[in-house]
C-alpha cells in the first residue's frame, strides 16, 4: 500500500475508481505500480497492475486528480512529481509526464507531503516539508 490514495468518480457518473500505488516495506523495491479498483453496486473490482511512469522511491506522497478526473498527479518523498492521463472510463492511466524526477543520489529530499489542481485545473500546487510556507507552483498551460 502506497501512502497516497484517492478515489475518483467513473466516467458513467455513478460508479467510482478507488487508485493507490504500491510499496513493498519488506524489501523496498522500487516499483511503478498502480493499482485501480472499479467500486460499483456490485462491489470492488480490482483492475490488472498498471505499471507507468518513473520507479517510485519511498512510500510517502500523495495522489491528485484534477476537476473533471481526466489528469492525475503524483508526489513522492523522494522528490518525484509526475502527471498523467486518467480514463474515467476503463480505469486506464497513460502518459506519464515527469514533472520533476527523484533523487536518487541520496538527499536532501523535499518530501512533497500533498499536491493538488488550481481550480481551474491551470496550476498544480505542491507543498513539502523546506519551509512551512513552502510551496510550489506548477503551470501545467
Amino acid at each position: 500500500m502506497y501512502d497516497g490514495l484517492m478515489a475518483v468518480k467513473h466516467g458513467n457518473g455513478k460508479d467510482w475508481w478507488l487508485v493507490t500505488r504500491h510499496w513493498d516495506n519488506v524489501s523496498q523495491s522500487y516499483n511503478n505500480e498502480f493499482y485501480v479498483y472499479l467500486v460499483d453496486s456490485l462491489g470492488i473490482s480490482a483492475l490488472p497492475v498498471q505499471t507507468v511512469g518513473t520507479m517510485r522511491t519511498s512510500n510517502g506522497g500523495e495522489i491528485s486528480f484534477n476537476s473533471d478526473g481526466t489528469k492525475m498527479a503524483v508526489s513522492d518523498w523522494g522528490n518525484l512529481i509526475e502527471l498523467y492521463d486518467f480514463d474515467r472510463c476503463t480505469g486506464t492511466i497513460s502518459n506519464a509526464l515527469n514533472i520533476e524526477l527523484p533523487n536518487t543520489s541520496g538527499g536532501p529530499y523535499k518530501y512533497y507531503f500533498s499536491l493538488c489542481f488550481s481550480p481551474n485545473d491551470r496550476f498544480l500546487y505542491v507543498f513539502s516539508n523546506l519551509s512551512i510556507a513552502d510551496a510550489t507552483i506548477f503551470n501545467l498551460i
